[in-house]
C-alpha cells in the first residue's frame, strides 16, 4: 500500500493551493471573517485531540521540530486527555499548539493549570501537512489529525483560539501567538434569566478573574470577558495581547 505521505503527495497535485496574502498588520477583514464563521460553527467541531507531529528543522520555533497539536473543543475530558498523552511522554517537554473554538469554561482553566504546572510553552496554530494551505485548511486539519505521521507545519493564517482556548492558553510559561492568529472571547453562557443562573455566571465570573490573576493576565482582559455578549465575542486586537500581558513586547516585535 502506498504511504499516507505519497497519497497526500499526489492528492495534492490535483487541488489548487491558493496561499493566503500575509500582511503586517495582523489578520485581515477575509481572514477575520472566515474565523467567525468558524467560531459559529464551533459546538459542531469534534471534542479535543491531542497528537504529537513533527516537520522540518525549526517548525515550531528554534531547534524545535516535534510538538504536541491540540484541534478541537474543550470537553470535560479534555484535561485527562493531554494528562495521558504528557504521561506517556516521560521526561520529554513539546510545546503545544492550540486550534479551538473553545468550549467549556472551568476545563479550560483546569487545563491551563495543566500547563503551567507542567511548564510548556503554548501557542495557536492549525497542524496541517506541509503542502496545505488556509483555503483547504478543514480538509488539512483532517488529513493531519487522521495521518500524525505524516510531514507537517504550523498555520498561523486562519488558526484560531476562542472562548475557553484563551483560558489555556494563558497557562503557557511562554505563549506563541503569531501575527495571523485569530483570539476571541466573550461572557460566559447561561440559557435562562433565573436568580439561579445568575448566581452561577457571577460565581464564574469571580473564579475566571482570580485565574487570569494568577496566570499573570492584566486585568483588562477579564473587564474584556465580563462586558462582551456570548453572542457577540470580540476580537482581540495585537495591542491588546500586549495590554493585556498575554504576549510579551518582544514577541510582539517579532511574531
Amino acid at each position: 500500500m502506498m504511504p499516507a505521505r505519497h497519497r497526500f503527495l499526489l492528492w495534492t497535485l490535483r487541488v489548487l493551493i491558493c496561499l493566503a496574502v500575509v500582511t503586517a498588520a495582523g489578520p485581515s477583514p477575509a481572514e477575520q471573517d472566515a474565523a467567525a464563521k468558524l467560531y459559529e460553527a464551533g459546538m459542531r467541531v469534534p471534542p479535543m485531540q491531542f497528537f504529537v507531529a513533527s516537520g522540518a528543522d525549526d517548525a515550531c520555533g528554534k531547534d524545535c521540530n516535534r510538538w504536541i497539536a491540540a484541534e478541537g473543543r474543550i470537553t470535560p475530558d479534555t484535561v485527562a486527555g493531554l494528562e495521558r498523552l504528557l504521561d506517556r511522554m516521560g521526561s520529554e517537554k513539546l510545546p503545544i499548539f492550540f486550534h479551538s473554538p473553545g468550549g467549556l469554561g472551568y476545563q479550560g482553566m483546569a487545563l491551563g493549570r495543566l500547563l503551567r504546572q507542567r511548564g510548556l510553552t503554548v501557542g495557536v496554530g492549525a497542524t496541517v501537512p506541509a503542502h496545505c494551505a488556509w483555503p483547504i485548511l478543514d480538509l488539512c486539519l483532517k488529513i493531519a489529525r487522521e495521518h500524525p505521521d505524516i510531514d507537517a507545519k504550523i498555520q498561523s493564517t486562519g488558526a484560531f483560539c476562542n472562548s475557553a482556548c484563551v483560558y489555556a492558553l494563558v497557562g503557557g510559561i511562554t505563549r506563541v501567538v503569531e501575527w495571523h492568529v485569530v483570539l476571541r472571547v466573550h461572557s460566559a453562557y447561561y440559557p435562562e434569566q433565573t436568580g439561579q443562573s445568575e448566581a452561577a455566571r457571577r460565581r464564574f465570573e469571580r473564579v475566571v478573574q482570580s485565574y487570569l490573576a494568577e496566570m499573570g493576565i492584566g486585568p483588562g482582559l477579564f473587564k474584556m470577558i465580563a462586558a462582551t455578549k456570548y453572542e457577540s465575542p470580540t476580537y482581540l486586537t495585537r495591542s491588546e495581547m500586549l495590554e493585556f500581558r498575554i504576549i510579551s513586547p518582544e514577541s510582539a516585535k517579532s511574531g
